[in-house]
């Protein structure tokens, strides 16, 4: 009995051996090898795995793992360069192939989740392109159809209001209401506003209505309200060259009368200039030097007036006064005095006897 119990212990234990009981047997590098070769890399990590819990020091795990991070770098690179492939001559499909196989051996793989991103990015791009052209080719035959489609929705159009067989009239109309948007909707994109308001004008009179007709009369309304504020700014830029231009015309007369010593002509080209231009530098400056100089020689002739009133030349006085005021209009002092003088003047004239008359 006790030599039949040892005999099956000893079997029992053979039959376990160092993986324990009841542990499937570590795989053979062999078969590692034959995945990784394959190319069935989640095979190949299963047996890696299941390899390195068993036998953590087999001298053939690491050659196992450079075959297999060699492997994985081939399925990358054949990924990366179907996605150039199909950026450069649209091979669309072996990227998408190579992509899925790549994928579905390497998981979660961040480098090909960035491959696949950039291939998405690549393909919206090349649809765009394509749209883009699609669009272009039908605007061109919408063109050539446009003057045709225009006079026989207008002349339907008219023949409807006038009564002339409503019925087929409407019927006919009604059929271009489609070709009327799609021509609208390309006057609209090629900038032609006055054509499109037309064509959306001969839609809705064909029954047009909805979303879409709603949006290209939208956009239509704000085109032309961009078009009105773009003119208006346009009109307020020339308006301020045409300032600017004055301004500078008005500087130059008023340095040349300066420099020449006729200060009213200067004083008045001045403020001229500082009206065109009020927060210019140079014209405030210009025109602070010459109202300096007016009102220093408004001075001037106010003392020569008050000397020559003084010693009874009243007229000569009047004469300065005058030339003064017009230097210093502001001058309430001066005005007094000017109408002092012509009140003088008046009195002395009535009372100089009359010249004798001719014989």
């Amino acid at each position: 009995m006790m030599r039949t119990a040892a005999a099956a212990l000893a079997l029992v234990l053979a039959l376990g051996g160092c993986a324990g009981l009841g542990r499937p047997p570590p795989p053979a590098p062999a078969a590692v090898e034959a995945a990784i070769e394959a190319g069935r890399l989640r095979e190949a990590d299963a047996l890696l795995a299941r390899l390195r819990a068993v036998r953590p020091e087999d001298p053939a795990l690491a050659a196992l793992e450079r075959a297999r991070a060699a492997a994985a770098a081939r399925l990358r690179a054949r990924a990366a360069a179907a996605v150039r492939a199909a950026e450069t001559r649209g091979r669309w499909r072996e990227a998408l192939a190579a992509l899925e196989t790549a994928e579905r051996e390497l998981p979660g793989d961040p480098r090909l989740k960035a491959l696949r991103a950039r291939l998405e990015k690549a393909r919206r791009a090349a649809l765009a392109v394509l749209d883009c052209r699609l669009r272009e080719q039908e605007a061109a035959a919408l063109a050539a159809r446009l003057p045709l489609l225009e006079r026989r929705a207008a002349l339907l159009a008219d023949e409807l209001e006038a009564q002339a067989a409503p019925a087929e009239a409407r019927r006919r109309l009604e059929a271009l209401r489609g070709p009327l948007l799609a021509c609208a909707r390309a006057a609209l994109a090629r900038g032609e506003d006055e054509a499109a308001a037309r064509l959306l004008a001969l839609a809705r009179a064909a029954g047009a209505a909805g979303p879409e007709a709603e949006a290209l009369a939208a956009r239509l309304r704000a085109r032309r309200e961009a078009a009105a504020r773009a003119r208006a700014a346009r009109r307020e830029t020339e308006r301020a060259a045409r300032r600017e231009a004055a301004a500078a015309r008005a500087v130059e007369r008023a340095r040349t009368a300066l420099a020449a010593g006729r200060l009213a002509e200067a004083l008045e080209a001045a403020r001229e200039a500082r009206g065109l231009a009020p927060d210019d530098r140079e014209v405030r400056a210009l025109a602070g030097e010459v109202e300096a100089a007016a009102r220093r020689r408004a001075d001037a002739l106010k003392r020569e007036g008050q000397r020559l009133y003084a010693t009874g030349r009243v007229e000569a006085a009047l004469a300065r006064w005058r030339e003064a005021r017009r230097l210093a209009p502001d001058d309430t002092e001066l005005a007094r005095w000017v109408e002092r003088a012509e009140r003088v003047l008046a009195r002395l004239r009535r009372l100089r006897p009359a010249p004798p008359a001719a014989p």
